[in-house]
């Protein structure tokens, strides 16, 4: 349920910059990044998988904060 709910969150986010604003590949990848580390959270203790999701999702934001075009 954990990797659902951000993997519905990035599905939802990834469609409203779509119609709105722009678009990037990177969006698309982290879903399914988040998708292919559920099998993978599911051999993990609870804490662990946390962690893993957390590790992720701040890398990503990093990602896009420093690739982000400069306005």
């Amino acid at each position: 349920m954990l990797y659902g709910g951000a993997a519905v969150y990035l599905i939802g986010r990834f469609l409203f910059l779509r119609l709105t604003v722009r678009t990037s590949p990177s969006q698309f990848v982290a879903i399914g990044v988040t998708l292919l580390l559920v099998p993978v959270a599911g051999v993990l203790p609870a804490l662990a998988a946390l962690g893993l999701l957390t590790a992720f999702l701040t890398i990503l934001v990093l990602y896009e904060r420093f690739t982000a075009p400069v306005q």
